[in-house]
């Protein structure tokens, strides 16, 4: 099972301490974070020393195009040159997700992927 570093968890110790959270590892080793109004944040190790962050929430409106839209939004980020992962849990659930190397996973990072997940999430509701 993957795990995250010592210095990404130090970085996923420090977010939760500034917002106010407990950081408590799931038994897969991912950290959950549940905003009132914003999803949940996913913190997630995985294999060749990667990090998935992702943001699930259930939608707002209930349209049939929500979901293509949202699927239509995945798409390699130039300026970060990451590609932006999309889709839906079983539950009906939107996901957003991006893959982070976890020796670049610092506080910066982590709020600057908070902000543009949040950013999709508002676009999508």
């Amino acid at each position: 099972m993957a795990s995250l570093s010592s210095a990404a968890l130090v970085t996923v110790e420090t977010f939760a301490g500034a917002m106010g959270l407990p950081a408590r590892a799931s038994p897969d080793g991912s950290y959950a974070f549940r905003f009132a109004r914003s999803g949940t944040l996913s913190i997630t190790p995985a294999s060749d020393d990667r990090v998935v962050m992702s943001l699930a929430w259930m939608p707002e409106r209930r349209d049939a195009s929500g979901p293509r839209q949202l699927l239509a939004a995945a798409s390699h980020d130039p300026a970060t040159g990451r590609y932006l992962h999309t889709g839906m849990a079983p539950d009906g659930s939107f996901v957003v997700a991006v893959n982070l190397d976890q020796r670049h996973l610092d506080l910066p990072t982590l709020d600057q992927w908070l902000r543009r997940l949040l950013d999709l999430r508002s676009a999508f509701g």
